[in-house]
């Protein structure tokens, strides 16, 4: 049996875009988080990552949120969970008609 607390934070992509990865990963950690729901989908059908091999578009430009985040949360010893939705998206009616 794991005696192990969790303390766990949803998490905006525009938020450790804004404040930076880095940033927000010591915050964070600063607070005690063990796990951080980061939305790597939303419900505009955007990702946080780089899309470019998808037919998905990426909601921040230039910006992968995604690896920069995960790398700065394991620095602290934090866990990134993948928070997405599916087909409640605007994007899933107009590529699943």
């Amino acid at each position: 049996m794991l005696n192990k607390s969790m303390f766990a934070v949803w998490l905006w992509p525009d938020t450790a875009a804004r404040l930076g990865p880095r940033l927000t990963a010591q915050w964070l950690a600063d607070a005690g988080v063990t796990d951080i729901y980061l939305l790597v989908k939303g419900q505009s059908g955007a990702v946080c990552f780089d899309g470019s091999e998808t037919a998905l578009k990426t909601a921040l430009p230039g910006l992968d949120i995604l690896p920069k985040m995960l790398k700065s949360a394991h620095e602290y010893g934090m866990r990134v969970h993948a928070s997405l939705t599916s087909s409640t998206d605007a994007a899933f009616p107009a590529l699943s008609p």
